[in-house]
């Protein structure tokens, strides 16, 4: 049997762990292959910190992260904090997404909302990225997203829901994001948003905590 392979892209370490934690945990526990793309390293997060320590830290804590969800592999392409717009018609750089998609095969793919509102525009930009490197691919499988900075996404209400049951994952995704100490001002002030989407989720669903995603391919 085929192991199933879950590719999940994102902007900044940590939204992996915020936008799906959870669902991360369990698909590792239910034995697929979990491969995560990093588009920034998020170097710009605290101006009281040289970018370059900032840097550093914040990948190690993405891979202490990844390690602990027993993710395969974390991939770091290394755009500069807040100019990942600026990728969105390089075509050098759309290539080199579209092979790696081509190297994984994912089954299913995760990525943010069109709508996930970040101040940097980060966020949307990968989305866009996402969506337009699929698009050209002709890709046939799943794609999924999430919300880590808006409550709840208004663009996409019209797309179908995936929710994933996290009630026995939840408190590890909690204990996970202690590790990014560098970012705890942002990552505590998320935790009353964590929080009342997992508990609204799994109301939908009938359990104490769910993960949601828009099913846009």
């Amino acid at each position: 049997m085929k192991q199933e392979t879950i590719l999940c892209m994102v902007a900044h370490p940590d939204d992996e762990l915020i936008g799906m934690g959870g669902t991360l945990f369990k698909y590792a526990k239910l034995g697929k292959r979990i491969i995560t793309v990093i588009f920034s390293s998020g170097e710009q997060s605290d101006p009281l910190v040289q970018k370059e320590i900032l840097r550093t830290t914040r990948i190690e804590e993405s891979k202490k992260v990844g390690k602990l969800m027993k993710v395969q592999e974390v991939v770091f392409l290394g755009i500069e904090d807040g100019k990942i717009r600026a990728f969105i018609k390089n075509e050098s750089f759309l290539k080199k997404i579209e092979t790696l998609i081509q190297e994984y095969k994912p089954d299913k793919i995760f990525t943010h909302t069109m709508g996930d509102a970040h101040l940097s525009g980060d966020h949307i930009a990968v989305n866009r990225i996402v969506v337009k490197v699929l698009k050209r691919m002709n890709y046939h499988n799943e794609l999924y997203t999430f919300d880590v900075w808006s409550p709840l996404s208004i663009l996409q209400r019209g797309y179908p829901k995936l929710y994933v049951d996290i009630s026995d994952f939840f408190k590890r995704k909690i204990k996970a994001m202690d590790i990014f100490e560098s970012q705890k001002a942002s990552v505590y002030s998320l935790l009353p948003s964590v929080h009342v989407k997992a508990r609204l989720y799994g109301n939908d669903i009938q359990c104490k905590y769910a993960e949601m995603f828009y099913k846009i391919r």
